[in-house]
């Protein structure tokens, strides 16, 4: 069994994506632009939230929540081409978390889950049940 466990808010640190920044490290480069659909999906520049703003900085909700889905849906995107048995696969998301599962499980695409972000007032926790049903790989 693998679990893919994305966090919530309060998960937040600064310089979270810095290595996922850093052009000298190839894995870097493959997710430079991901980054940057999701700032713009956001409306805020995750690579300065995420590399060089201070903890004061990233401790508001509409600055952590999109800074911790951006966060997550690169890890979830450094994945790549991993063949992950989907019988024997979870996606698991905790608040915000929720819309990386959702990626992951192959509900949403990994930008389109970053767009949904801007859906929600930020406060509350997606619909449930969605509008369309998850797969069976989807934890909640």
């Amino acid at each position: 069994m693998i679990a893919i466990v994305a966090p919530g808010q309060g998960s937040q640190k600064p310089g979270m994506l810095a290595p996922w920044c850093d052009p000298a490290i190839p894995e870097a480069r493959d997710v430079s632009a991901l980054i940057d659909e999701l700032s713009e999906a956001a409306g805020l520049d995750l690579r300065y939230f995420g590399t060089e703003a201070a903890a004061e900085e990233i401790v508001d909700t509409a600055v952590a929540q999109p800074l911790i889905v951006a966060f997550s849906l690169i890890g979830l995107a450094s994945l790549g081409g991993a063949e992950l048995p989907a019988d024997e696969t979870v996606f698991v998301g905790h608040s915000v978390g929720e819309l990386t599962a959702l990626a992951g499980c192959g509900w949403r695409t990994t930008t389109a889950a970053g767009r949904l972000w801007s859906e929600v007032d930020g406060t509350e926790s997606l619909p449930w049940p969605p509008s369309r049903p998850p797969t069976s790989r989807l934890s909640r």
